[in-house]
């Protein structure tokens, strides 16, 4: 009764919407209301466009000029912005059309020459599904060059030399080293009338009394006047054992001059037509195999078997070399400075 008496009370006063609503029967719970709409109206065109007509507006808003002079204004091109404004003299427009124009075109011509290449010698890029191991890749083959042209010696011996034989070698070395020393003229041409014969004049260099001299002759000045391998190298170890550096190393003609040439494969198994090339009588101690990146070495090969692979990684496990550069037999350098040149390339490429 309490309970009641205290609901009752609290009816008295300002309903409670919880109390009443679980009490009273009574209760008038106020209906749902039905939303309101807002009508859209038509559109009215602005008053001073009222007075054009709907197939002029349509012309306005496809005109190509206007059109070609906002996209002028806004785009990014360099100068294409000068194109567009009315203001500008008729003189620059063509000049920016013409700057314009023959960027497009050489663009054109590029790309097209890009296409071409990538169409005529496409690469291939492809990823092994397997790892292969290092030892199973061959060990880069590389050449080592002394900048030095010609040594000292031979060069000096060659300038000093009076016999008509070194003719063709005082003119190399005056094409190798720049080195302005023509050899004396025949004494037919430069005796005069008189009896005394004893001062001549050295015939200039010209293209007239120069001589084209034969390949074994350059090759045989090339030989003659470059480091050889044996006083090169002074040391080599390979796989951590000391090696002799003759059998490990040819000797290769470059356009450095006379070289020197680590895990280089036998040129028959480099070119198709090896006995059409001119290159110097090589002896290789080790046996040689055919390496392919596609089918590697073959199942029967020996581990000394050029071209050779490492027995694994670390520096202890590749070559290790002493060199010699023959500081005190310089006589002309290839560069501006003493050392050596290297080169590197695949042993099978």
């Amino acid at each position: 009764m309490s309970r009641l008496k205290h609901l009752k009370l609290r009816s008295h006063n300002k309903p409670d919407p919880i109390v009443v609503s679980r009490w009273s029967n009574n209760l008038d719970v106020p209906k749902f209301q039905q939303p309101t709409y807002t009508h859209l109206q038509p559109f009215k065109p602005n008053s001073a466009l009222s007075g054009i007509s709907g197939s002029e507006l349509d012309h306005e808003a496809w005109n190509l000029k206007t059109h070609a002079a906002h996209f002028c204004e806004k785009t990014s091109l360099h100068g294409m912005q000068y194109l567009g404004e009315p203001k500008r003299h008729w003189i620059e427009r063509i000049f920016w059309a013409s700057a314009i124009a023959t960027a497009f075109i050489g663009a054109v011509v590029l790309i097209t020459q890009l296409y071409r290449k990538w169409d005529q010698n496409p690469v291939i890029v492809s990823f092994s599904t397997s790892a292969t191991g290092i030892t199973d890749i061959p060990f880069p083959a590389f050449t080592i060059c002394n900048m030095n042209n010609i040594r000292k010696t031979v060069a000096e011996r060659i300038l000093k030399s009076k016999d008509p034989k070194s003719k063709v070698d005082k003119y190399l070395l005056e094409d190798l080293c720049s080195v302005n020393e023509p050899p004396p003229a025949p004494p037919s041409s430069l005796a005069s009338n008189d009896k005394d014969t004893t001062t001549t004049t050295a015939a200039p260099t010209t293209p007239e009394n120069r001589v084209a001299p034969k390949w074994a002759t350059v090759q045989e000045f090339m030989i003659k006047g470059g480091q050889p391998c044996h006083e090169m190298l002074v040391a080599c170890a390979w796989s951590s054992k000391n090696r002799n550096c003759t059998n490990l190393f040819n000797t290769a003609l470059t356009d450095e001059g006379l070289c020197c040439s680590f895990n280089k494969v036998p040129r028959e198994l480099l070119f198709r037509n090896p006995k059409d090339l001119s290159d110097l009588n090589l002896t290789f101690p080790f046996p040689a195999v055919d390496w392919t990146p596609e089918e590697g070495y073959p199942p029967d090969a020996q581990h000394d078997a050029l071209p050779w692979r490492p027995v694994g990684a670390g520096k202890h496990l590749g070559l290790t070399l002493v060199l010699d550069n023959e500081i005190n037999e310089y006589f002309c350098s290839s560069t501006a400075s003493v050392g050596f040149k290297v080169s590197l390339k695949h042993s099978s490429f």
